[in-house]
């Protein structure tokens, strides 16, 4: 039987190849409009474009955006099921399997669809965020794998987004101490699966892939970016191990969550990089080799306060 969940991914899913797919805030919109009118949303799946157009009250654009991607229902059961065969499933907002903290945190801009591998259960695990360089260096990685150490000493598990340099090293430490791992990547879930320590992860129960990509599809830049937000949102706190200053994904992450709240921002004290230190000074915790890792009892700094000329 069709349902509501069918609806998400048949317009959010991204699988129709050369339709684009609606967004959080146009499937939001499709949402209301039926809504407004008292028409279910599994309805919608039987609908022409006249149908959107008239009964939704919808305009000729949109209702032909819809139309077409609601063309493509038969080819996106074959691949639904050609990913299930390799474990991959769509977990939509309807499911009970859609991360909580990104529905608390997020709210309406939440995604309506992910793609996902592993036990989902794990995003109802204590976990810490890591950020950075791709091109990090030794020292870098040092200080990274040090953290997840102490931090992983308080029970808690590593999100991140499978990039090389902070992200991976990361992860990799996280799985050498037996902690959990939920993985937001920016390409291929396909790949990663076929990737030997990401493979053996998800199999033993310690790591889960969460992704808004379809599973087929090549690195994206703009979902790249995106990811950003869903491992602040799902974490209980974030460390910048390195962030450039004013550009970067990691930089418009950071300053993002700053500016939301989603999580404690944490950020390693190093002078030199300039990105870090705009950070510590923008609000975010200062961090180094005192660091503990119990970021439960870290307290948020006060905003800084603009002194009076008088």
């Amino acid at each position: 039987m069709l349902g509501n969940r069918d609806a998400a991914i048949l317009f959010c899913g991204k699988l129709n190849k050369g339709l684009r797919s609606l967004g959080a805030a146009e499937w939001n919109e499709l949402c209301s409009a039926a809504e407004r009118e008292g028409i279910a949303l599994e309805q919608l799946l039987f609908f022409s474009e006249k149908d959107f157009t008239d009964r939704l009250k919808l305009d000729a654009e949109f209702s032909a955006r819809l139309s077409r991607l609601n063309n493509g229902s038969g080819e996106i059961n074959e691949k639904l099921h050609a990913y299930a065969s390799v474990g991959i499933k769509a977990v939509t907002v309807f499911d009970c399997e859609y991360p909580a903290r990104l529905t608390g945190k997020l709210g309406k801009s939440r995604p309506p669809v992910f793609y996902c591998a592993g036990d989902m259960g794990l995003l109802n695990e204590k976990v810490i965020g890591f950020v950075g360089s791709r091109n990090a260096n030794k020292d870098d990685l040092e200080f990274s794998r040090f953290c997840v150490e102490r931090t992983a000493s308080h029970g808690y598990g590593v999100v991140s987004g499978g990039a090389r340099g902070v992200d991976w090293e990361c992860e990799l430490q996280a799985l050498r101490l037996g902690k959990c791992v939920v993985e937001f990547p920016a390409d291929n879930l396909l790949k990663r699966l076929n990737q030997l320590e990401i493979s053996n992860a998800v199999n033993s129960g310690k790591m889960a892939l969460v992704s808004l990509a379809a599973p087929d599809e090549g690195f994206n830049l703009g979902i790249a970016m995106m990811r950003n937000r869903y491992i602040y949102a799902q974490s209980d706190g974030t460390v910048v191990i390195r962030s450039d200053y004013n550009k970067g994904g990691t930089w418009a992450g950071a300053t993002d969550t700053l500016k939301r709240g989603w999580c404690k921002l944490l950020c390693r004290r190093k002078s030199v990089y300039a990105g870090n230190a705009a950070l510590i000074e923008r609000g975010a915790i200062p961090i180094d080799y005192t660091f503990d890792g119990n970021v439960g009892a870290i307290e948020r700094p006060l905003p800084p306060q603009q002194l009076s000329l008088f």
